[in-house]
């Protein structure tokens, strides 16, 4: 039976609607304009700081790495721990691309780690803290900006620089070396937006995911692999002159800004297991020496690319009187990688230790700066 009552009760709904709309709206302006940003900024070069990442591999698809993977990222977005008080420390910063970045170790397991625990066994010396930033895909191109805009490089006092594989990966493929944009700090995403975001993916068709970022289960590698079985190989070189060139001048260019102010460069030769008579199982894991045409190297052909990106290293170490680590020691040992050069576990140990005997080589009394006007290079052993 209708009443007053029943025709008061349905009327008052719409008013509801509208005033949830207004505090919906309400709170989604609030959240927008006064909360700050969930996260931090990230400077360029760097990672987020204070975050923590958990990769954890599928068994057997990247050799000689087990278990699962933790990425901790300091308030400065360096992969270590914090920076340790002055006087009484000696701070070292590892720069390269994915092969200093060791995505896929676990913190203590890179090489750069292990140098820190290397040589804070010497006894009377100073504390080492070594910080990773190593980046994926990163050349020199970016490794110059990021010396050039950091605002922390003279509180280090020694930068250790492997780097040549993405340069060299740019020159193969043509691709250019492009800079990130300026970063810019970001509003928090609204409530509206967050909905309509999630609604939106529900219906869009899922993308196969790139080759080129790397996910939390090291899946990209099988792909990765398929694609250079799958296509046809090259054993001759495309013309690298210009390429290498630049190359040459980038190091001369980051060695002056180190020395400009007053950090100590050190270069590390690139280590790889290419070699022409691989064995099959070797041969599988590799997924590197991509053309601009879509074909691969040869392991021959991509032997001869990393000599050529080393020998740019050495030649300008001993042309500018750097200091250089030769690690041909580790080279042609398939067992150190889990593709043709980016270190497991193993090949990590060994990497740290070969650098770390170096800095204890050369080191100065109680100190670890070297003398100065000292030999600054380091033969094969």
């Amino acid at each position: 039976m209708f009443s007053f009552n029943t025709l008061r009760v349905s009327l008052s709904w719409p008013g509801a609607a509208v005033a949830a709309a207004l505090l919906f709206c309400g709170a989604d302006a609030f959240q927008r304009k006064v909360l700050p940003p969930p996260l931090e900024k990230r400077v360029f070069h760097l990672k987020l700081p204070n975050s923590h990442t958990v990769f954890h591999p599928e068994r057997g698809v990247l050799r000689g790495v087990v278990g699962e993977s933790h990425l901790t990222i300091n308030s400065l977005g360096i992969r270590g721990p914090e920076l340790p008080p002055r006087p009484g420390s000696y701070r070292i910063l590892c720069v390269g691309d994915s092969i200093t970045e060791c995505l896929y170790l676990d913190d203590q397991e890179t090489w750069p780690a292990r140098i820190m625990e290397r040589l804070n066994q010497e006894k009377n010396m100073p504390r080492v803290w070594v910080g990773n930033a190593g980046q994926s895909a990163y050349s020199c191109v970016h490794h110059l900006q990021f010396l050039r805009e950091w605002e922390h490089l003279r509180e280090m006092d020694c930068i250790v620089f492997m780097v040549g594989a993405a340069d060299l990966s740019y020159a193969l493929t043509g691709a250019p070396e492009v800079l990130e944009k300026p970063v810019r700090k970001k509003k928090r995403k609204s409530y509206i937006e967050t909905f309509l975001k999630d609604v939106r993916g529900k219906f869009k068709e899922k993308k196969i995911p790139s080759m080129a970022i790397e996910d939390l289960k090291g899946e990209v590698h099988i792909a990765r692999r398929k694609a250079r079985m799958e296509a046809e190989k090259c054993d001759v070189l495309p013309d690298l002159s210009e390429p290498i060139r630049r190359f040459r001048q980038h190091l001369r260019d980051m060695v002056e800004i180190c020395r400009r102010n007053n950090v100590r460069p050190v270069f590390v030769s690139l280590v790889s297991s290419y070699r022409k008579d691989l064995p099959p199982e070797d041969r599988d894991v590799l997924w590197g020496g991509k053309l601009a045409d879509g074909r691969y190297l040869t392991e021959r052909a991509l032997r001869e690319v990393f000599d050529l990106y080393n020998k740019a290293v050495g030649d300008v170490a001993r042309e500018i009187h750097a200091e250089w680590v030769d690690t041909s020691p580790l080279h042609e040992q398939p067992k150190l990688f889990y593709d043709g050069n980016h270190f497991n576990e193993e090949g990590a140990r060994r990497l740290g230790g070969l650098v770390a005997d170096y800095f204890v080589a050369h080191r100065s009394g109680d100190h670890w700066q070297p003398a100065p006007r000292t030999t600054r290079s380091m033969p094969a052993n």
